[in-house]
């Protein structure tokens, strides 16, 4: 036997529903200081972005060590003929 149901709430009432928190005002915040610091200095917004893919890359780069560190790692990495 197969059910299906179907509910159409829009993302706020999904949210209120489920007890989350409204943070669309932080977000907004969050949205305008990137802005700004985007906006400032060459040199700033480089070094800003820099600091930004850092911090986002570091969880994968250990998840990459970990599975590299397991499966023996490969030393060479494949290139398509």
């Amino acid at each position: 036997m197969k059910i299906n149901i179907e509910i159409d709430l829009t993302p706020e009432e999904a949210r209120e529903f489920l007890g989350l928190p409204n943070i669309r005002a932080f977000q907004e915040k969050m949205v305008d200081q990137f802005a700004q610091r985007l906006d400032a200095s060459n040199e700033q917004r480089e070094e800003f972005v820099k600091s930004m893919f850092e911090t986002a890359m570091e969880p994968w780069q250990v998840f990459g060590k970990m599975f590299g560190a397991q499966g023996g790692g490969s030393k060479t990495p494949n290139k398509p003929e």
